[in-house]
């Protein structure tokens, strides 16, 4: 292959990734309609095939119209591509959510808190977690960024190993509280 093919090529490739990491494409209601790929009329030909010069530079118009038309759609529906529209508004919707786990005693032997993590149930990218190296009976454990209408599952290690989980919805930006005692 020659040296115009391979910038073709890498064209190809760099314009997939811009879209595929910065956004993507429009999805099915931005497309207004189209509901596959195999749909729409931007479709890269097979990489055997050769693409002239004047073939690309319309396939590139094409996928930038495309684009700014399925941002400028996505805007007018109050959406926007680089975050929530009104941050303040979100933020009104989180809260600390405060967790408190208590040791128990075995006969006459203080089971301490060991770890205890906090995640949002369906979103474990939401999470935070704290171990506690020391024989403290109690500890305790805040998500400052909560959010309000969510579940949060909360589980609790003890030092013997034993675990015990709990859900609670956070119900509050003024907060929300939980205690965790071994049953």
């Amino acid at each position: 292959m020659d040296a115009i093919g391979n910038q073709r090529i890498t064209a190809r490739l760099n314009v997939a990734n811009a879209f595929a990491t910065r956004g993507g494409f429009p999805t099915a209601p931005d497309l207004g309609g189209f509901v596959s790929l195999a749909d729409t009329v931007w479709l890269t030909p097979p990489p055997a095939m050769p693409m002239s010069d004047a073939d690309l530079n319309a396939f590139l118009s094409k996928m930038r119209e495309m684009k700014q038309q399925a941002l400028r759609d996505r805007a007018l529906r109050g959406g926007s591509p680089g975050g929530p529209v009104n941050p303040e508004k979100d933020k009104e919707k989180q809260g600390p959510l405060d967790v408190k786990a208590h040791g128990y005693y075995e006969g006459d032997k203080l089971i301490a808190v060991r770890e205890i993590r906090v995640f949002e149930v369906g979103n474990y990218r939401k999470r935070t977690y704290n171990t506690f190296p020391g024989g403290w009976p109690d500890n305790s454990l805040r998500m400052d960024n909560a959010r309000v209408g969510k579940t949060y599952r909360v589980k609790v290690t003890w030092e013997n190993g034993t675990s015990q989980e709990k859900d609670v919805a956070m119900d509050s930006p003024n907060g929300t509280s939980v205690d965790v005692w071994k049953y």
